[in-house]
């Protein structure tokens, strides 16, 4: 194995790693964290991860295995497709225009206010709006 083919192999296992990293961010949370792993949340974890990735097609750029301006290009082109395919899924109601509140933390917060009763008042029907979107 050459180090071309060497660094392809990294490159490899490194887009594995995210692909783990992503399912478990997805699983338990952006800022959950496992105990084996010092307590580093998911979020450094994956950052970790793709700066691996970062760092390996850098190797690969050098080795002119990688163009860089077609990378940059399809990079963009792909920045425009997440951008137009999210709207989408949005537009379907697979998808929430929102990247500050996840289905969990609606949960969490149901959970509160079932735990308050009547002492957190809502405007009329709110609580069973909120139980009819989250599915509960």
């Amino acid at each position: 194995m050459n180090r071309s083919e060497n660094y392809l192999t990294c490159l490899a296992e490194e887009c594995a790693e995210v692909t783990k990293d992503v399912a478990k961010t997805l699983r338990f949370g952006l800022y959950d964290s496992h105990p084996k792993y010092d307590n580093i949340t998911n979020k450094d974890r994956l950052s970790q991860e793709c700066g691996d990735i970062i760092g390996v097609m850098g190797s690969l750029l050098e080795l002119e295995v990688l163009d860089i301006d077609l990378v940059m290009e399809y990079a963009e082109a792909k920045k425009a497709k997440l951008k137009k395919w999210f709207e989408y899924s949005v537009e379907v109601g697979t998808a929430m225009n929102s990247d500050t509140t996840t289905t969990k933390e609606l949960l969490d917060l149901l959970d509160l206010l079932d735990a308050c009763g009547d002492e957190f008042v809502l405007a009329e029907n709110d609580r069973e709006l909120l139980r009819s979107l989250l599915g509960r």
